[in-house]
């Protein structure tokens, strides 16, 4: 399962559950951090449909790229070099976002 199916699944069941349920939930039946969690939904949000994109970066260039605080520009730029087969590398995300 990738991160995106994880994310997915994280949403449907914090829907399904209601305001306020989901964090209870969350320590009572994921074994990893809430913020974890909260990074696979980010991704699966972003990049659900983006299939193109997943197959190329990895779960922690696609955390990086799906944070709220990741400029768009920089987020659109590696998507681009993803599908084009440019550098897409963690060190290369970090120098644009600085």
């Amino acid at each position: 399962m990738t991160i995106v199916e994880n994310g997915q699944d994280l949403i449907m069941v914090k829907e399904k559950l209601g305001h306020g349920k989901f964090g209870d939930w969350l320590a009572s039946w994921f074994p990893l951090s809430e913020s974890t969690a909260q990074r696979w939904m980010n991704v699966a949000r972003e990049y659900g449909d983006k299939s193109v994109v997943t197959t190329v970066l990895g779960s922690e260039a696609l955390s990086m790229l799906a944070a709220p605080s990741m400029p768009t520009d920089v987020r659109q730029e590696i998507e681009r070099r993803a599908v084009d087969g440019g550098d897409t590398s963690i060190a290369e995300i970090t120098r644009l976002k600085s």
